[in-house]
């Protein structure tokens, strides 16, 4: 017996391709990839075979579709062979099956017998991809068809009713400003109109600390957004690969990416990346094989919505293509409704209205992706150049949802980029406002970068914001003081000023605090 007689079919020979497992020797034949065709053999090779192999009726039942396969046979010409006949059934087969699975394996052989000892595996492998394209092709048409249908039979949806729904699902769940709110529901939208968009904003979920509602806020657009892609770490071809197929990525955990440590060159080429994805016209190359195994240089596409969440800033070039949705703990008394998608009666019921929003929001963007294409929205005058670049698209589709958001996303977006929304806990950014400029100018009582929190709580009541901030016209005291930073996780500690420990902070407690949550300073500011 040889290695080319044995077939596992007929013979009942296994080779180990079957199991990805490395290379086994038979003691009774010496041959390499071949174990004995008897489950009950007490030959560790086989034994160890066979302990990896589905039972032997499942094995009986693959092997039994493979041999019993109706052939039904084509004529393809070959310049070298001329006509020759090929099994089409069992290719439209092969493209169905699994890779690497016993079925797929046990037809493949048996397509092989058909044609002959003389037809390589790779050939027939090339016929099943064409027939996969042919099939995933064939099925994209269908699936167009049927949505056109849809379209059709679908009446018109009303996009202000639909822009607020998606307002108010999101201020169910998650603690935002409206204005934050109201960018990250017209993004939602915006990526099922993309096609329309020669640019498109990256929405930046950042917080000064954990436990803020950033990944909340990723599942909840996860379930609305098109096409989505999640990931908390990804490397850089991974993340060519997955833009290039067209999808909205997620991204969670971006702070471990670009934390501030050692610049490396997978971070540099993520930055790139990045960078280029906000326009239509961006593109990454990389290294991949062609046909004919020859390695060559290629070009992706890079452009899709993004959303990247993280703790701290994203690197200067990427924040400029960002809208900053900052996150705070919701301060004590508010409630929110937990986001569940169990197989509760509250999950499946999260789940119907995440579903029957989704359904609108693609017939929304189905029925007014030509008006989103030829729209040329009047921008604020107050955004810079590549603010008014990135946000156009969601202007637009303020502007063809009509009611009240053509004014309110405008108002929103202002206010985003500019870091000045009407939050309800803006007494922390005041808070850190003030303390961020009594270190920058600097005041009297701060030594070396120290001050103690009687003088701290003493210089922030003298100001205007603060003189009056209980509701009996009390200042700000030292012990509301503590408790506001107490929810940044900022402490108070022993500090030396003058020669003498008292209790204070230094410039370095409160860095984190003002990277995340304030905007960054300017040459005016300081």
């Amino acid at each position: 017996m040889t290695n080319a007689l044995c077939n596992p079919v007929d013979d009942l020979w296994y080779s180990s391709e079957l199991t990805r497992d490395s290379q086994l020797r038979h003691k009774r034949c010496g041959l390499y990839f071949q174990v004995c065709g008897d489950p009950q053999c007490s030959h560790k090779e086989c034994k160890r075979f066979w302990s990896r192999q589905p039972s032997q009726t499942a094995v009986a039942a693959a092997t039994a579709r493979a041999t019993d396969l109706p052939i039904t046979t084509v004529t393809t010409t070959d310049a070298k062979r001329g006509e020759q006949p090929v099994p089409k059934d069992a290719i439209m087969r092969l493209a169905r099956l699994q890779r690497g699975t016993i079925e797929y394996d046990l037809t493949l052989d048996a397509v092989r017998k058909s044609f002959g000892p003389g037809v390589r595996k790779a050939t027939i492998e090339a016929l099943v991809a064409e027939e996969k394209t042919r099939y995933a092709s064939q099925k994209a048409a269908e699936e167009e068809a049927e949505r056109q249908r849809r379209i059709a039979a679908a009446g018109p949806v009303d996009g202000s009713k639909l822009l607020r729904d998606i307002d108010r699902l999101i201020d169910t769940f998650v603690e935002l400003s409206r204005e934050r709110r109201l960018c990250v529901a017209t993004w939602i939208l915006h990526t099922h109109a993309v096609d329309a968009a020669h640019f498109t904003p990256y929405l930046h979920i950042r917080s000064p600390l954990k436990r803020c509602g950033k990944t909340l806020l990723e599942r909840i657009s996860m379930n609305l957004v098109a096409k989505p892609q999640f990931a908390s770490t990804i490397t850089s071809a991974a993340l060519v690969d997955k833009v290039a197929a067209g999808c909205t990525l997620l991204l969670d955990e971006v702070d471990a990416v670009f934390g501030g440590g050692p610049v490396s060159e997978s971070t540099e080429t993520k930055r790139a990346i990045l960078n280029s994805g906000y326009e239509r016209s961006g593109r990454a190359s990389k290294m991949t094989k062609d046909t004919n195994g020859n390695w060559i240089s290629a070009d992706y596409v890079t452009f899709c919505p993004k959303m990247v969440a993280g703790i701290g800033r994203l690197p200067d070039t990427i924040q400029d293509r960002s809208l900053t949705i900052l996150m705070l703990r919701k301060p004590k008394g508010v409630a929110k409704d937990r986001f569940i998608l169990t197989k509760s009666a509250k999950g499946r019921a999260i789940h119907a209205r995440l579903t029957e929003l989704r359904s609108r929001i693609e017939l929304w963007a189905s029925q007014n992706l030509q008006a989103l294409a030829a729209a040329e929205p009047a921008m604020p005058g107050e955004l810079d150049d590549r603010a008014t670049e990135i946000c156009e698209p969601l202007v637009a589709i303020a502007d063809v949802c009509g009611g009240e958001w053509p004014a309110a996303v405008r108002k929103a977006i202002v206010a985003v980029r500019s870091g000045q929304t009407a939050d309800d806990n803006n007494v922390v950014t005041d808070l850190l406002t003030d303390i961020r400029r009594a270190f920058t100018q600097p005041i009297a009582a701060i030594r070396d970068g120290k001050i103690s929190t009687r003088n701290l709580a003493l210089w922030l009541a003298s100001q205007e914001r603060w003189e009056h901030f209980h509701g009996r016209g009390q200042p700000l005291q030292r012990r509301k003081l503590l408790s506001l930073l107490r929810d940044l996780e900022i402490s108070q500690h022993s500090v030396r000023i003058d020669g003498t420990r008292e209790w204070g902070f230094e410039a370095a407690d409160f860095e984190q605090a003002f990277e995340s949550c304030l905007p960054a300073v300017t040459g005016d500011d300081a």
